[in-house]
């Protein structure tokens, strides 16, 4: 739920973690920046906020912003936007709106995400991820589309990965 002609600041999400939002009602304006630009973005240094204002560019303050790729979008009630970990973006609304969103790590993200545990001293998310049995890693290839449901009720630690 968010007001109207509110807005974040250009940022990171934590953990580097990739994010989705699929929006239900109102209008959002998305402006992103592969994190391959991030050279070029300005970043804070040690954060995951930056000083440039993504919404009024200065150009004249901050010249290798003009080195990169500035993506513009707007999200309309019905459309789902997916930013993928690592990448920097800031968002505002352009009317009320109502959505639902996520951050989450998959096998796209793990490595941003790993890098962040140990960043943050996280040592004990680290081992779980890296132990070789807490958490299963890799993909089956025989997987099927399934409902939420029967996603959410699988034993993942009991399935053979083959890839």
């Amino acid at each position: 739920v968010g007001s109207n002609e509110t807005q974040s600041a250009m940022h990171i999400d934590s953990a580097g973690t990739n994010f989705w939002l699929y929006l239900l009602s109102g209008r959002k304006e998305w402006r992103f920046y592969s994190r391959r630009d991030l050279v070029n973005t300005y970043q804070f240094p040690a954060g995951a906020h930056f000083l440039p204002d993504v919404f009024a560019p200065n150009f004249s303050k901050f010249p290798l912003l003009r080195h990169a790729e500035m993506y513009v979008g707007i999200q309309e009630p019905g459309e789902l936007v997916f930013i993928p970990a690592g990448n920097p973006h800031g968002v505002r609304n352009l009317d009320n709106i109502h959505g639902v969103s996520m951050n989450y790590v998959d096998s796209s993200n793990m490595w941003i995400y790993l890098w962040h545990m140990l960043e943050s001293n996280t040592w004990r998310t680290f081992e779980m991820f890296t132990d070789g049995s807490t958490f299963p890693h890799g993909i089956r290839s025989g997987q099927r589309p399934m409902a939420f449901g029967e996603w959410k009720s699988t034993y993942w630690k009991e399935l053979t990965y083959d890839m």
